[in-house]
């Protein structure tokens, strides 16, 4: 049975709306508190336009980390600057 628990945070990431060679890139809009370091993190999407507006169905495709082509797996880039 799946729990469904509050968000602690929402409006976390920020997308690029055209891809680039078939991927899209998101960026992290919050601090790293919201990622669980010990364990899993969940992100959950909200779409409120489909992206043509004709009504029909969208999909986004995601691929496991353990994915047998490595080039479809998930990648996580953390980029941070020392003041």
């Amino acid at each position: 049975m799946a729990v469904n628990i509050a968000a602690p945070a929402s409006n976390v990431f920020t997308c690029a709306s055209v891809p680039v060679g078939n991927w899209y890139t998101c960026n992290m809009n919050t601090s790293m508190s919201s990622i669980n370091e010990a364990g899993t993190t969940q992100f959950r999407l909200r779409y409120t336009l489909d992206d043509n507006d004709d009504l029909g169905a969208d999909f986004v495709r995601f691929y496991s980390g353990n994915y047998p082509t490595a080039a479809y797996r998930p990648v996580l880039v953390v980029t941070y600057y020392v003041p």
